[in-house]
């Protein structure tokens, strides 16, 4: 609403021609492309804005007791906020071994209840990232949004780093982790407290077996 869109069929009605009146579109994943085509009938080139890169795969420390798992980016609804909080505050009440830290900002205040297993740093600049990445000292990270990625850059970030991810099944998480050797995809719109279990007991399977395939959790929702 706030860029004019009354609802979202005539919103698509109205922006379709910067599609079909293109020489070339190019898309930056397969997901991409199949929304542009079902809603406009015409198939994007696909062209990742990057090439993708394999590191060796960096699984959590034998014996260790606690896991720190990284979120990036700024925590707007659309990106997880809620899952996130719901993981944070459900760590600390069932006592999970299991702590979050946020690269980016917050978008409002961390409620009470999963300050203690959340922390973040605030906004920060891109050429920052790295080095923060290197600080955190993560043993995962989570990619926890409801909605479809076209991409996604802090992906990518967190690819370069060979550590586990466990991500959301939707957009264009599930194509580019589906040769990563440490991933978890989630439901979606899985319960906060399923999903800090699930991370929990991810990570401590990779700590026993080793990184392996991309694995997909098949669950009904809480």
């Amino acid at each position: 609403p706030t860029h004019g869109a009354p609802d979202i069929r005539n919103w698509r009605v109205k922006q379709e021609w910067l599609v079909l009146g293109a020489n070339r579109v190019v898309a930056p994943s397969q997901d991409t492309a199949g929304r542009i085509e079902r809603y406009t009938g015409r198939r994007p080139d696909v062209q990742y804005h990057q090439p993708e890169i394999m590191r060796p795969a960096i699984r959590p420390r034998v014996g260790q007791e606690e896991f720190r798992v990284v979120v990036i980016g700024v925590l707007a609804p659309h990106k997880g906020r809620a899952t996130v909080i719901s993981v944070a505050s459900a760590a600390r009440e069932l006592d999970l071994p299991l702590t979050l830290h946020l690269i980016g900002d917050p978008q409002g205040e961390v409620p009470r209840r999963a300050q203690k297993r959340l922390t973040y740093t605030g906004s920060y600049h891109e050429e920052e990232l790295e080095d923060l990445i290197n600080e955190a000292k993560a043993d995962a990270f989570l990619f926890a949004a409801p909605w479809p990625e076209t991409y996604s850059y802090t992906l990518s970030a967190a690819m370069r780093t060979g550590r586990p991810i466990v991500a959301t099944n939707i957009g264009a998480f599930t194509e580019r982790l589906k040769d990563y050797h440490s991933a978890l995809l989630v439901p979606w719109n899985i319960g906060g407290e399923e999903l800090a279990r699930q991370i929990v007991s991810y990570l401590r399977s990779l700590q026993k077996n080793g990184a392996g395939d991309t694995q997909v959790l098949s669950m009904s929702p809480v």
